[in-house]
């Protein structure tokens, strides 16, 4: 007799047990999605994608990455027939996934498909955020970028961080112009007059833009009524300059010298710059660049300066 009760009571609290982890998983799953994270998501989508680019390609990008920060989501838009099967293998490897989008949900005006694709990708990025819980946010480019530490690491306390440039507006060159010409339909002003308007400002980087969800999503919802208005027909970079000098009111505008991100040219030199016992490239805080971005350069010429950093933040790595 005792021991059939003794044998109920215990089938009794195993059915409360197993009730009890059910609700368990069931709450750590909820917690899990609604938890705040953080991401990356960048548009990489050609027809026949290469892993490996002149440029470094996605595998520089996730090699290096994932060698400083296993844990952040990678996301990368494209579309479902660009998903080659080198590609999902590549990005089943770092642990990222792709985000499909309806290349058909957009008016096209601008003639390019390369061009529609960069000045709409942001429609697309805030189109997968819209359900989505993130700490911050990194929107980038991902065929030109190597990692030297973890980007979530900097810390900031406004909504946008932004990536300067080498350049003022003010500067007479190629680069301060190509950004001014890209602002012309914005504004339907001259260049002079729209130079004097950004003056003594420096050009900000829209292919690496680092901010909370709220200040990325504010950019993205101004972003796509001025393209929406425009069908899409507006450079990038020339609108993300307008917003953070003239419309943002909560960033950090960073000089490059001391940046955490470094945006870099054809002409700049390697020797401009700090190296730490391992090579990695510094700031003038004598702190690593946790990011760099188009780093075929560095006065090598383009394909030593790209082999010069694939093999000090991706090639050397294990």
């Amino acid at each position: 007799m005792l021991n059939a009760k003794k044998e109920k009571k215990e089938k009794l609290f195993q059915k409360d047990k197993y009730y009890l982890n059910r609700y368990l998983l069931k709450y750590l799953f909820k917690l899990h999605i609604y938890m705040s994270k953080n991401v990356i998501i960048g548009i990489y989508d050609y027809s026949s994608p290469p892993i490996k680019s002149y440029k470094g390609g996605i595998y520089a990008f996730l090699k290096s990455l994932r060698h400083h920060n296993k844990d952040c989501e990678v996301v990368i838009v494209c579309q479902k027939k660009n998903e080659s099967k080198a590609l999902i293998k590549t990005l089943n490897e770092y642990n990222a996934y792709t985000y499909n989008y309806d290349i058909k949900s957009v008016n096209q005006k601008s003639g390019g498909d390369r061009e529609f694709k960069l000045y709409c990708r942001f429609k697309f990025i805030s189109d997968f955020l819209e359900t989505k819980n993130y700490n911050n946010i990194m929107l980038c480019d991902m065929n030109d970028i190597v990692f030297q530490g973890d980007p979530f690491s900097i810390e900031f306390s406004t909504e946008i961080y932004c990536s300067c440039e080498l350049h003022f507006f003010k500067n007479r060159n190629r680069h301060a112009k190509m950004n001014i010409e890209w602002m012309i339909p914005y504004y339907n002003e001259t260049y002079e007059e729209i130079r004097e308007r950004f003056m003594d400002k420096q050009v900000v980087c829209a292919g690496t833009i680092l901010g909370t969800q709220a200040g990325i999503q504010k950019f993205l919802d101004w972003y796509i009524d001025v393209q929406t208005d425009n069908l899409y027909a507006l450079n990038d970079q020339g609108l993300y300059n307008v917003y953070i000098h003239h419309v943002c009111d909560s960033k950090e505008i960073v000089p490059y010298r001391y940046s955490k991100f470094l945006p870099i040219v054809n002409h700049h030199k390697l020797t401009n710059y700090g190296k730490d016992e391992q090579g990695y490239v510094l700031n003038d805080h004598n702190e690593r660049y946790l990011l760099i971005h188009m780093y075929g350069a560095f006065g090598f010429g383009y394909a030593d300066g790209i082999e010069y950093i694939k093999n000090l933040t991706c090639e050397k790595i294990p």
